[in-house]
């Protein structure tokens, strides 16, 4: 697993700026776990440009419950155990959301994910 790392607009770390949620989270030893090189929508293995994209929308749905003030507020109080296997299982979550959703796109880009064929019209 790799350590939740902000980034600006262009990519680069944050490191040392002062983010509390990134703070809190490294106090506790909580890592976010990474998309696995591996990973594929339907039996579709990502390319390099799709496994960007699925990060991105898993991302996204990671951080619209983890910078809300209730999560804050639950990470200060939980125990590291805790705080880890909830950060694991919304991954989790965030994972599948994002394989539906990408499989989606994919279908609307004319790419079946089931096989990787051209999808005709």
């Amino acid at each position: 697993m790799e350590a939740l790392v902000l980034s600006d607009e262009e990519g680069d770390p944050l490191m040392g700026q002062a983010d509390p949620l990134f703070k809190l989270l490294m106090e506790k030893n909580i890592f976010i776990p990474d998309v696995k090189a591996g990973t594929k929508v339907g039996a579709l293995p990502l390319d390099d440009a799709q496994r960007y994209r699925f990060r991105e929308i898993r991302g996204q749905m990671l951080a619209r419950t983890m910078r809300t003030e209730r999560f804050y507020q639950f990470a200060q109080r939980a125990t590291q155990a805790q705080l880890e296997k909830y950060v694991e299982d919304l991954a989790g979550q965030a994972t599948r959301a994002a394989k539906r959703q990408m499989a989606s796109e994919l279908i609307d880009s004319g790419i079946n994910p089931f096989d990787g064929s051209l999808l005709t019209k």
